[in-house]
């Protein structure tokens, strides 16, 4: 419910009032079943561009995909990205096995419908 909150009152109007996001073809927004969505990586706040777009309804079923080093280096921020922001960490050190580095986004693509890097 915080989850909700937090994105129906702080970062809708945050991204699409304060910042003027003007979004075209919302349509081709995924609304169901697997799948990923990327952004360009401007900044932090990409994440949350992203997901003032999708319905609330379907929010807590996307998650972004986050850099488990940034996210999560201390107590209060960890919380606040897992519980409120519902980001997946994932490490970016380079690993061996390509499956042990996505199996985060594996897991999450299990339990929800929709994930986005």
């Amino acid at each position: 419910m915080l989850r909700l909150l937090f994105y129906a009152f702080v970062v809708r109007p945050l991204v699409l009032i304060i910042l003027g996001l003007h979004v075209r073809d919302r349509s081709y927004l995924p609304t169901s079943g697997p799948a990923v969505v990327v952004a360009n990586h401007n900044s932090q706040l990409d994440a949350l561009a992203l997901m003032s777009l999708f319905p609330l309804r379907i929010i807590p079923r996307v998650h972004p995909v986050a850099a488990s080093d940034y996210f999560l280096r201390n107590k209060w921020l960890k919380w606040f990205a897992l519980n409120v922001v519902g980001i997946v960490p994932i490490e970016r050190k380079p690993v061996h096995d390509s499956r042990k580095a996505l199996a985060p986004l594996t897991e999450a693509r299990d339990l929800a419908s929709v994930t986005f890097a």
